[in-house]
C-alpha cells in the first residue's frame, strides 16, 4: 500500500507539469529530511517525521500526496485542506477551480478573488476597463461611443456626427478622423445647411474657407489641373505637376509629350520618359526599328511615305488607302477620278465643263466654260479659230503649242511646227531618232527607205550584198573565212557558209565526216541527210551499239543488228539458247527457226512433255508443244498430260465388246454399199463427171468404214465405260 501511494503521488506530478517528488527513500518527504524524523517504539514503526510533512505530502511518515491542487493538507489523515496550490482556489474543493486566466500572475484568493491584468476588472477579472472591448480587452471603443463605453463586441450608442454598430464611421454630412467637419458643401453646429459650392467648406454660404481636393478658386468651382500631384493644387490652381506636364497649373504638355492626356510621345520618339528617338520622325514607335502607327499624313513600315493629296483631311490608314475627295479615285486616292485631270486633278478634261465636270462640250478638242465655247485647245491641238482641229506637231518638247502650231522642238526635228524629221533622220513616231543609213545615196523617206549605194542593200540599204561587210560594204567575208558566203556588216562574222560547212561563232566549220553526201544544216551543222552506217546524233559522231550495223539518228535505236542471235532496241540481248542456232527475231526476240530438240513456245523457254511418246533423231513435240509421235502408255491429249483411265471389266466382258464391235462396223459397211447400189440404179447416168464423182465419194466413204473397222471399240456392258485402244 506504501509503495503504491508513492507511485500514485508520481504519476500526479507528472500529469500536472510538477516536478515529480520521489518519497520512496527514508524521510525523503519530511520537513528538514533525515534531521525531521525518528524512530517512533512506541507505534511500532520504523520512523516518524515529527516536524511534519513536506508541502503536498501527508501522513505520519509522509509517504501520501494530498488530493487535488491542494498544496498543504491535514498532516495526520489528509482529510482538509487547508491551502491551494499557486493558480486553484476552493479548498473545500480541494482547489479543483482554477484561477482566472487575467489574474496577475495566474495567483487568486481563496475565493478566486485576484489582482486584474492591464484592460480588465472585476472580481474575476472577466470585464473589460471602460474604452475596451474584445475577448482579451484588446480593442479600444470607438471615439465615436458616447462616454466611449462599448460592449463585448465593440457596439455602443454613438454620438451625432458617428454611426454604425461600433460608431466608427461619420455620420451623414460630416468628414475628418474625429468626424468633426463638415462635407464639402455643408455647414453649421448639424452640418444642416449648404454652401453656395459643393466643393466648398464653409463657415456660411457665401465664403469658402477652403476648397476640397482637386478644386480651386473662389468659389471653389475650377478643378484643378490633370497634370497635377494627386490631383492636389493650391487656392489659385498652381500645383507639383506630374511628369508628362508643365506650366504653374500644369495644364500643358511637357516637351516631348502630347494628347489630352499628354501621355503619348510626340511623334519620332518613345520610352518612359519619351527620350528616345524613332528610326523616322513621322513615326511612332516602340523601339526605334518597329512604328507601331504613322502621324496623319504618312504611311508606311518606316511612316516615310506621304498619303495622296486626294486623301480627305491628309489622313490615310497604314497601306495608304483612304476616303477621297469628289475628284480623286482609286484605293489611294492617287488618280484622277473620272473627267478630271491635272497635277491636283482640278482641271476638267477637254471637252467636259461644269462644277463636277459633268457637262459635256460641243466640241472635243476644246476647253469650254459653256457648251458651244471653245475659250483654250486641249493639250496637243491648237487654232482656235478651227475649234482646235489641228494637231501640234509630233515634235514639240510639251504637250502644247502655239495657236499657229509652233513649238519649241526636240532634237532632229524640223522647226518651226515640229512635225518632220531634220534631213538624215526618219521615223516621226520614235522621235525621229533614227538616223537614215550609210547605204543611202541621198536621203531617206520618213520610213527609211533610200535608194542605195554600191554594195549595199535591203529597203532602207543597211544591209550589205552577200559577201561582204564593213561599215561602207567594201570589205570581203572571204578575207577573213574562205568558205563564208554571207557575214555580219560590221563585224567578221560568218552567217552563212558554202555547201559542206556550217556556221558556229561565226566560223565555217566542215560537216561531220559521218554525214552522208557531207551534207549539214547551214546553221546549226546538224547532218540533214543523215548518218554513214554504224554512227548517229545531230552530227553523227557517236558510235551505234557494238551489234548494231545502221540506229537511229536521233534515238540511237538499232535499225538493223549486225547477226541474228541478238534482239532489242539496241542488239544487246541474246537470244535464247534454245532457238535453233540461237537464231530470232530482231524486235520479238521469237526463235525465227524453231526450237532445238525437246524445247517448245514463242522463245523456245518450254520443254516437251515427258509423256510424248520419243522418236529417234525428231523432237518429240513441235513449236506448240502437241505432242508429234503420240502418247506414253497412259496418258492422252495433245500434250499428253491427261493421265488415262484403266478399266476393270474382264476379259470375258471385253471380248464380247470387240465381237459386238466386229460385228456392227460389217453390218454398217454392208448398208453403205447397199445404199450406193440402189442410188446407181435409181439415176441414170448423164455425165461422165457426175460418174467419176460418184466413184470418188464411194471410196471415200470405203476408207472411212475401213478405218473405223482397224480402230476397235469395246464397251464394258456392266460398267457402261468406253474404252479406246491407242
Amino acid at each position: 500500500m506504501k509503495a503504491y501511494n508513492i507511485y500514485l503521488l508520481f504519476i500526479f506530478r507528472l500529469c500536472n507539469g510538477e516536478a515529480a517528488i520521489d518519497c520512496s527513500g527514508r524521510c525523503a518527504c519530511c520537513i528538514d529530511g533525515e534531521l525531521g524524523c525518528k524512530r517512533s517504539p512506541s507505534i511500532h514503526v520504523d520512523t516518524i517525521c515529527f516536524k511534519g510533512c513536506i508541502d503536498t505530502i501527508y501522513g505520519f511518515r509522509c509517504k501520501n500526496p494530498c488530493r487535488g491542487n491542494c498544496l498543504i493538507c491535514s498532516q495526520d489523515t489528509g482529510a482538509e485542506c487547508f491551502a491551494c496550490k499557486p493558480g486553484f482556489y476552493g479548498t473545500s474543493s480541494f482547489c479543483a477551480e482554477s484561477c482566472p486566466i487575467r489574474c496577475i500572475d495566474g495567483t487568486c484568493d481563496n475565493d478566486g478573488r485576484c489582482t486584474c491584468i492591464p484592460n480588465f476588472k472585476g472580481n474575476m477579472c472577466d470585464t473589460c476597463v471602460q474604452g475596451r472591448y474584445g475577448d482579451n480587452c484588446e480593442n479600444t471603443c470607438s471615439i465615436g461611443c458616447i462616454s466611449e463605453t462599448c460592449k463585448r463586441n465593440g457596439s455602443c450608442s454613438c454620438h451625432h456626427n458617428f454611426s454604425g454598430q461600433t460608431c466608427d464611421a461619420c455620420a451623414s454630412d460630416y468628414e475628418g478622423s474625429a468626424c468633426d467637419s463638415c462635407m464639402p458643401g455643408l455647414y453649421g453646429d448639424r452640418c444642416q445647411n449648404n454652401c453656395e459650392s459643393p466643393n466648398c467648406r464653409c463657415i456660411h454660404s457665401q465664403i469658402c474657407v477652403s476648397c476640397v481636393s482637386g478644386f480651386y478658386g473662389n468659389a471653389c468651382n475650377l478643378p484643378c489641373s490633370q497634370g497635377c500631384h494627386d490631383n492636389k493644387c493650391s487656392d489659385d490652381g498652381i500645383c507639383a505637376c506630374k511628369h508628362n506636364f508643365a506650366g504653374n497649373k500644369c495644364d500643358v504638355c511637357a516637351s516631348n509629350y502630347e494628347g489630352i492626356a499628354c501621355n503619348s510621345c510626340k511623334p519620332g520618339l518613345y520610352g518612359d520618359r519619351c527620350q528616345y528617338i524613332c528610326a523616322s520622325p513621322n513615326c511612332r514607335c516602340i523601339h526605334s526599328q518597329t512604328c507601331v502607327s504613322c502621324v496623319s499624313g504618312f504611311y508606311g513600315n518606316a511612316c516615310n511615305t506621304t498619303c495622296s493629296q486626294g486623301c480627305i483631311d491628309n489622313k490615310c490608314s497604314d497601306d495608304g488607302n483612304c476616303i477621297c475627295k469628289h475628284n480623286f479615285a482609286g484605293t489611294k486616292c492617287d488618280v484622277c477620278a473620272a473627267n478630271y485631270e491635272g497635277y491636283s486633278c482640278n482641271i476638267c478634261v477637254q471637252g467636259k465643263y461644269g462644277h463636277l465636270c459633268q457637262d459635256t462640250c460641243y466640241y472635243s478638242n476644246c476647253r469650254c466654260l459653256q457648251q458651244y465655247g471653245c475659250d483654250s485647245c486641249k493639250a496637243g491641238f491648237y487654232e482656235i479659230s478651227t475649234f482646235c482641229e489641228t494637231a501640234c506637231g509630233k515634235g514639240c518638247v510639251s504637250p502644247t503649242c502655239e495657236d499657229d502650231g509652233s513649238c519649241f522642238c526636240l532634237p532632229n526635228f524640223m522647226e518651226p511646227n515640229c512635225d518632220e524629221c531634220k534631213e538624215g533622220y526618219f521615223n516621226i513616231s520614235s522621235n525621229c531618232n533614227q538616223p537614215c543609213s550609210d547605204g543611202c545615196m541621198n536621203v531617206c523617206q520618213n520610213d527609211g527607205s533610200c535608194n542605195c549605194k554600191q554594195n549595199f542593200n535591203g529597203t532602207r540599204c543597211d544591209n550589205c550584198d552577200d559577201g561582204f561587210y564593213g561599215q561602207d560594204c567594201s570589205k570581203s567575208c572571204i578575207l577573213f573565212d574562205n568558205n563564208c558566203l554571207k557575214c555580219k556588216r560590221n563585224d567578221e562574222y560568218c552567217i552563212k557558209c558554202k555547201n559542206g560547212f556550217f556556221s558556229s561563232n561565226g566560223k565555217c566549220i566542215a560537216c561531220g565526216i559521218n554525214c552522208l553526201g557531207g551534207s549539214c544544216d547551214p546553221s546549226s551543222g546538224r547532218c540533214d541527210l543523215g548518218c554513214r552506217r554504224g554512227f548517229w546524233s545531230d552530227k553523227c559522231d557517236a558510235r551505234c551499239n557494238l551489234n548494231c550495223s545502221t540506229c537511229d539518228q536521233v534515238w540511237s535505236v538499232c535499225l538493223y543488228c549486225t547477226t541474228d542471235v541478238v534482239y532489242g532496241p539496241f542488239c544487246n540481248t541474246s537470244c535464247n539458247s534454245s532457238c535453233v542456232q540461237s537464231r530470232c527475231h530482231q524486235k520479238t526476240g521469237t526463235c525465227t527457226h524453231g526450237c532445238i530438240y525437246n524445247r517448245h513456245g514463242t522463245y523456245c523457254e518450254k520443254e516437251c512433255s515427258d509423256n510424248c511418246e520419243q522418236n529417234d533423231g525428231e523432237s518429240p513435240c513441235n513449236g506448240s508443244g502437241v505432242c508429234t509421235n503420240g502418247c506414253v502408255s497412259g496418258y492422252i491429249g495433245t500434250s499428253c498430260n491427261i493421265e488415262r483411265r484403266i478399266n476393270t471389266a474382264s476379259s470375258t466382258n471385253i471380248a464380247t465388246a470387240a465381237l459386238v464391235g466386229v460385228f456392227a462396223t460389217l453390218f454398217m459397211c454392208t448398208a453403205a454399199v447397199f445404199y450406193l447400189w440402189n442410188r446407181r440404179r435409181s439415176k441414170p447416168i448423164e455425165q461422165s463427171s457426175e460418174i467419176q464423182l460418184d466413184q470418188i465419194e464411194t471410196e471415200k466413204a470405203y476408207e472411212q468404214l475401213q478405218r473405223q473397222a482397224s480402230e476397235p471399240t469395246y464397251r464394258n456392258v456392266d460398267d457402261n465405260y468406253t474404252v479406246l485402244s491407242l
